[in-house]
């Protein structure tokens, strides 16, 4: 451990780990974990960011890590337990101190990044943001994101939410009950 993120690319594209499951990704939540509420060191923001493009419940955990909703809701979410009790627990302790964290962890971050790696970043701040009703910082990042890859789906679903005026419960009633 840990594997390059070329080594866990080519994991990923020879079939050896099962789609959308990151090598390694209850090692890289626990790091993510141990390093809040400071933001990453860079090579470890690199592996996160390259391992959130291909395994967003990754990246939704180590989302959920930065809300008062923590480590548990975190575990929880990246083992697939309770997602739906997890995410209502994740946008239920998303108030303006972990918006504050977020900010404080992800912007490093993303000022460390390219444009693709960075997009990711970005659509989960805007996900938080949504997530804390700050609409107006969801819509510039989100907005970011695309700018610097017009393939980030989450982005483009806090575009849509905002658009329609959903918030986080309605969106995930909207999609038949999960999120992005």
């Amino acid at each position: 451990w840990p594997p390059t993120c070329a080594e866990a690319i080519a994991a990923r594209r020879s079939g050896a780990t099962a789609p959308g499951r990151w090598p390694g990704r209850t090692r890289l939540l626990g790091e993510w974990l141990r390093t809040l509420p400071d933001p990453p060191p860079p090579v470890l923001a690199g592996r996160l960011a390259t391992a959130w493009r291909g395994d967003p419940g990754l990246r939704d955990a180590c989302l959920a890590g930065l809300t008062s909703a923590g480590a548990g809701a975190a575990h929880d979410l990246l083992a697939g337990r309770r997602t739906e009790e997890a995410l209502d627990e994740v946008t239920a302790g998303c108030d303006p101190r972990s918006l504050e964290v977020a900010g404080h962890v992800l912007r490093p971050m993303a000022a460390l990044l390219p444009p693709p790696e960075r997009a990711v970043v970005l659509a989960g701040h805007a996900w938080l943001a949504w997530g804390c009703g700050d609409g107006t910082r969801a819509l510039v990042l989100a907005e970011r994101a695309l700018d610097d890859d017009p393939g980030v789906r989450l982005a483009a679903l806090v575009l849509g939410c905002l658009e329609h005026g959903l918030g986080p419960r309605a969106a995930r009633r909207g999609l038949g009950g999960s999120a992005a």
